[in-house]
């Protein structure tokens, strides 16, 4: 994840560098709910560091969204395109080496397979904004990912609205919606037809 060149690591001043793996920054973890709290030790420093837990049970369509950013109290769905939901028994903890869950079956539920994507923010990886939404085109977001993202995802928290996601692929005048089953939809209403940079996203109406 860290683009350097071989001759740096050949011609350098011979100071350590400080690699960062796949491992350091994004985990898949799996678990069988008990009904109750369960701490779950991926490896990841989120409490610190900050980021985002994906859980989704292996035999059911809902899954769970928590982030550092809006606290482990707020989740949202992606098979829905609600706002997000209050709950203190799903996600309860972000951890140095991971997280904690609670006993809600969408998370817990005894004798339910789970598995857990999570991501921790870092450069070049993975971060979160957040904003409030004034239906001008042009805007930009600033982000603190320090190169050009290749995949945005973006949901509105406090109503009603489809998982928007853009992707370097499709190019900025396309949409998909992690929500639906939809094929790809040719609008400039969502990224105002500009490419992301390694700071700003650049939104439609």
């Amino acid at each position: 994840l860290i683009n350097m060149p071989i001759q740096q690591m050949l011609l350098g001043s011979g100071a350590s560098v400080d690699r960062i793996y796949v491992d350091d920054i994004f985990s898949t973890y799996l678990w069988k709910g008990t009904g109750g709290n369960q701490t779950h030790n991926n490896g990841l420093d989120l409490s610190t560091e900050g980021g985002m837990v994906w859980i989704k049970a292996r035999t059911a369509l809902a899954s769970v969204l928590t982030d550092t950013v809006r606290g482990t109290t707020k989740q949202l769905q992606t098979e829905v395109n609600n706002g997000e939901l209050t709950s203190s028994a799903r996600l309860t903890a972000f951890n140095t080496n991971g997280f904690t869950t609670g006993s809600e079956e969408l998370v817990g539920e005894n004798g339910t397979d789970f598995s857990s994507w999570s991501f921790r923010k870092t450069e070049k990886f993975f971060d979160i904004q957040t904003w409030n939404g004034n239906l001008t085109s042009g805007r930009t977001i600033s982000h603190n990912l320090g190169c050009i993202p290749g995949l945005v995802i973006v949901k509105r928290n406090n109503g009603y609205a489809n998982w928007a996601i853009y992707h370097r692929d499709l190019g900025t005048d396309k949409v998909l919606f992690l929500n639906t089953n939809a094929a790809e939809t040719q609008s400039n209403a969502y990224w105002n037809n500009t490419s992301p940079t390694n700071s700003v996203i650049t939104l439609g109406d």
